[in-house]
C-alpha cells in the first residue's frame, strides 16, 4: 500500500543517503514514500549502489548525507522496470 499519500496526482519519495568518505553509499534510509513498494524498493537499491564524490572538510574526504526527492508526476507514470538500475 502507499503511506502518508499526499493530496495531489504526484507521488513521491525522499531518500536520506549516508556515503561514505570513499564515496559508496552506506545506507539508503525512506523518509517519505508515497509510491508503490515495488517502485520504493528499485529508487532504494538503484541509489544504494550509487558513487558520490565524498564530502570534504578541508582537503580530508568524510562521510556525508544526502536527501533526494524523486517525484513522478501525473497518472501516467510508466511502472518501473529493472532495466531502470545500473549495473554493479
Amino acid at each position: 500500500g502507499r503511506r502518508g499519500r499526499i493530496a495531489d496526482d504526484r507521488d513521491r519519495i525522499v531518500l536520506r543517503l549516508l556515503i561514505s568518505a570513499s564515496g559508496d553509499v552506506d545506507k539508503v534510509i525512506v523518509e517519505t514514500a508515497d509510491v508503490p513498494q515495488e517502485l520504493e524498493q528499485l529508487a532504494r537499491r538503484a541509489f544504494a549502489r550509487a558513487k558520490f564524490q565524498p564530502g570534504l572538510r578541508g582537503d580530508v574526504a568524510v562521510g556525508s548525507q544526502m536527501l533526494v526527492e524523486i517525484t513522478f508526476e501525473g497518472e501516467d507514470t510508466p511502472p518501473p522496470t529493472t532495466a531502470l538500475l545500473p549495473a554493479r
